[in-house]
């Protein structure tokens, strides 16, 4: 039998069962940090909340699962209390976003020495220190999770923008994010990197939107809102996660299971809009070597149905339910 989250409405606005589980934010103030923020406040979560002057600049409403840290989060100061505020009241810290970013474009010959010491500051030391001692909690709760928000500028330059330190320095990022993904792996602690395209943020000056709307096949640059989907799908554990926020031209579900003898997997749901194959009946096929279920209505039985089925033909493995 499959056990999770509340579903309130429709799948795809499903409500997560959140618990006691606490967040913690850096660069939090403005932008892909605070909207990840607030989207993690209304799910329920404790979050804490961090940014060089986050109580003054005050983004959020005052609920009682926010914290706010004021600090550089290159210090490591700063980062100690960001995980001591979180421990203190929450008695854990399950999950780390490491948002906190600047972004110093020009050409390579022209950076100085203080564009670098920034960039390192705030990329790598504002890694480095909050990350060592979340893991070092995380260790203590033999579970959690880190997740770096870097770009996709490591894996592909763009002609016109010059950013290579930047890149270099978000590059560095990425392989410490393998690195230990698998050095923790089998304790219980997960840590992913994020690498989004141009989002809408006060980073992006508003005379550069034309420009950087061209670089995106769809001609659009994305919004904050769309970080919160596959940051928080990462670290759904143990529930029902549905992170959308009712977009209507994103249809998908993240769906994370857990039986009630503990094993657990992951599903995606999708409309046939956003699929190029389905099978015709419901029932399980294998697509790709991958198990697959077809649910004609996507209600929240029909879903557990589904849940019931795969588990009892394939033992709970990966698979994808498509449904219309």
């Amino acid at each position: 039998m499959a056990s999770f989250g509340n579903i309130t409405g429709p799948l795809d606005c499903a409500a997560v069962a959140t618990g006691s589980q606490a967040y913690g934010v850096t660069g939090a103030s403005r932008g892909i940090g605070a909207g990840l923020v607030e989207a993690f406040l209304k799910r329920g979560y404790n979050v804490v909340a961090n940014s060089r002057n986050i109580t003054e600049a005050n983004p959020f409403p005052a609920p009682a699962n926010v914290a706010l840290v004021d600090g550089d989060i290159g210090d490591p100061c700063t980062a100690a209390k960001i995980v001591e505020t979180a421990v203190s009241p929450f008695g854990r810290i399950d999950v780390l976003i490491n948002n906190a970013g600047v972004f110093i474009p020009k050409p390579f010959t022209e950076y100085t020495t203080e564009d670098f010491n920034t960039l390192v500051s705030t990329t790598l030391a504002g890694f480095l220190y909050v990350s060592q001692l979340a893991v070092k909690q995380m260790l203590r709760q033999k579970s959690g999770s880190i997740v770096n928000i870097s770009t996709t500028l490591v894996d592909q330059p763009i002609a016109g923008v010059g950013a290579a330190v930047q890149i270099m320095l978000k590059g560095a990022l990425n392989a410490v994010t393998r690195a230990l993904a698998i050095e923790y792996a089998k304790e219980g602690i997960r840590v992913n990197a994020i690498a989004p395209g141009v989002i809408n943020t006060p980073m992006h000056k508003p005379e550069t939107h034309d420009f950087l709307k061209g670089l995106h096949p769809v001609g659009r640059i994305g919004e904050v809102k769309d970080m919160a989907r596959p940051t928080a799908s990462i670290v759904a554990i143990n529930y029902l996660s549905d992170l959308a926020e009712c977009n209507p031209e994103n249809d998908n579900l993240d769906v994370h299971a857990v039986l009630d003898d503990g094993r657990e997997f992951t599903f995606t749901v999708a409309t046939p809009n956003n699929i190029f194959w389905c099978m015709e009946n419901e029932g399980t096929d294998y697509f790709f070597g991958e198990p697959v279920v077809f649910v004609k209505n996507l209600t929240k039985e029909n879903i557990a149905k589904a849940i019931e089925r795969i588990v009892a033909e394939d033992g709970g493995k990966w698979l994808t339910v498509y449904g219309s």
